[in-house]
């Protein structure tokens, strides 16, 4: 199958091979919010694509359950991973504050509930995790809001 995934940046199309789409077509369909993990294919004078490998519902990213393949665990990428209201909210740009202080090379992902997106933030907004920013954080968004996966 091809599919055309969408977020606030731009669209690619994804190839998703038969036994990949019989695994998790519950969880594929026009208009649902899905995370994607896959790998690049990168051919001259195509345009880039990705290779779908998995998918998952954004919550399922940040708890590491995966029930698209079975109820399996699934493993989920280091980083700091916040929860937030949406764009607009108050405690979500003073965290960002709080992360620009702790500038570093650890990836931060937002999970909005507004619109159920989970985004990797780009990689001028990564942080050097730490106690007091993971204090501040927790104290600021609620101690379910904020998580820390390490490698």
């Amino acid at each position: 199958a091809f599919i055309t995934l969408e977020d606030m940046f731009g669209a690619i199309e994804i190839l998703v091979f038969p036994t990949v789409l019989a695994q998790y077509s519950g969880l594929i369909a026009e208009g649902k919010i899905v995370k994607l993990l896959g790998r690049l294919s990168l051919t001259e004078e195509k345009d880039t694509k990705i290779i779908c490998e998995q998918v998952c519902l954004p919550e399922e990213a940040l708890t590491g359950k995966n029930t698209g393949n079975g109820g399996k665990a699934k493993t989920r990428h280091p980083g700091l991973y916040l929860k937030v209201d949406g764009k607009d909210d108050k405690k979500y740009q003073k965290a960002l504050q709080y992360t620009a202080v702790f500038d570093g090379t650890t990836p931060l992902y937002i999970l909005f509930r507004d619109t159920g997106k989970l985004l990797r933030a780009p990689a001028n907004l990564w942080v050097f995790p730490n106690e007091v920013l993971e204090t501040a954080l927790k104290k600021l968004l609620g101690d379910t809001n904020v998580a820390y996966v390490k490698e």
